[in-house]
């Protein structure tokens, strides 16, 4: 008989098998580029986002360079993505505090925390 922490695991992988989870964190994920594309056209940024998924990263290249490998990555302005993170911070979101590692949004994450990223972010962008 499988243990309860192993039923229960199943269980999990069953309600995934569903697609319902993936179906929400893309949508999720769609609105949160939506809103950080918008928010960087405003500021008149037009560094690099990509996504994929429930995952995404932001890296300051102000050339608008594209980022398809570590060699691109690495003509990032860390220190453009350093006060960026700090104002993130400042305002109560957290960004992971280096641009070469990727955020990852939850089943949990809704328009309240989309909204409160998106104050956060228009106040970091200007900041930074």
């Amino acid at each position: 008989f499988p243990s309860h922490d192993m039923a229960a695991g199943l269980a999990q992988l069953g309600i995934l098998a569903q697609g319902k989870v993936f179906r929400k964190l893309e949508g999720t994920g769609r609105e949160v580029e939506k809103m950080v594309r918008e928010e960087m056209s405003l500021a008149g940024w037009r560094d690099p986002f990509i996504r994929i998924g429930s995952m995404f990263c932001l890296f300051c290249r102000p050339d608008g360079g594209v980022v398809q490998n570590l060699d691109d990555a690495r003509k990032s302005d860390t220190q453009r993505y350093a006060k960026l993170f700090h104002g993130l911070l400042r305002n109560g979101v957290y960004f992971p505090p280096s641009q070469f590692e990727s955020c990852f949004l939850s089943i949990a994450h809704g328009s309240r925390e989309i909204e409160i990223t998106r104050r956060a972010l228009r106040r970091a962008l200007r900041q930074a």
